[in-house]
């Protein structure tokens, strides 16, 4: 959701960059990542392992 990012001043570059932070290599392997209020992301991998916010 490229359109989205943009509007918050954000990249995917820095979706990368979190999921890096976060030890995920591809953003294949998650179901979910949320941009929480805080600035902080949400994210919840396919492979059902607990959820992480980076």
């Amino acid at each position: 959701m490229r359109g989205n990012l943009k509007e918050y001043g954000l990249s995917d570059k820095w979706v990368q960059s979190k999921l890096h932070k976060a030890g995920i290599s591809s953003s294949k392997s998650v179901f979910l990542a949320q941009l929480q209020e805080d600035g902080t992301l949400y994210i919840a991998p396919k492979d059902n392992t607990k959820p992480l916010i980076v």
